[in-house]
Formats: structure tokens, sequence, C-alpha cells
């Protein structure tokens, strides 16, 4: 642990929580996709969880924020991470 971003299993049922260098990341938007390829958008929760509901199949949970540059000749930020799921 003590990536930039990285999903942990949490002690919540079908819970995940987003980590930024060890610490829950609260607010963050996450795509969750299936294996059709639906697209749902939510946010963590304010303890950085995400929980899926039911049975979930192939999935993958993709948080991912672009921030804008301070100025024209600075770069774009781009955090993001993933993790796949089946079962």
């Amino acid at each position: 642990m003590g990536y930039d971003l990285e999903f942990v299993a949490s002690d919540k049922p079908g819970g995940f929580m987003l980590l930024s260098h060890g610490r829950p990341v609260s607010n963050y938007p996450v795509a969750i996709v299936n294996a059709q390829s639906e697209r749902r958008a939510v946010r963590t929760g304010p303890d950085g969880t995400v929980v899926l509901n039911g049975p979930f199949g192939a999935t993958m949970l993709f948080p991912a924020e672009m921030t804008a540059p301070a100025n024209r000749a600075e770069r774009f930020q781009l955090r993001l991470t993933s993790l796949t799921l089946s079962n």
C-alpha cells in the first residue's frame, strides 16, 4: 500500500476502498463497467468506499479524475487506477 491511487477490499460486503498513499479518498469519481460495457458513474463515500450490491460478475472499477493546468504551458494531470473483478 501507499500508491498514488489503489483499491483495497473494505470490511463492507461487496465494498472496495479507494486509497491515496494509504489514506481513504472520499467523493472521488468511479466508473463501474460490466462485461456488457454498461457503465454507471458513482463517487466514493465519506470513507472512500464503493459498494457493489448483489452478484456482479465480471466488473471493472475505474476511478479517474483530470485536473486542468494552472496555465496553458503546463499539462493536464490525470489520476487513475483500475480494479477488475470476476466471479
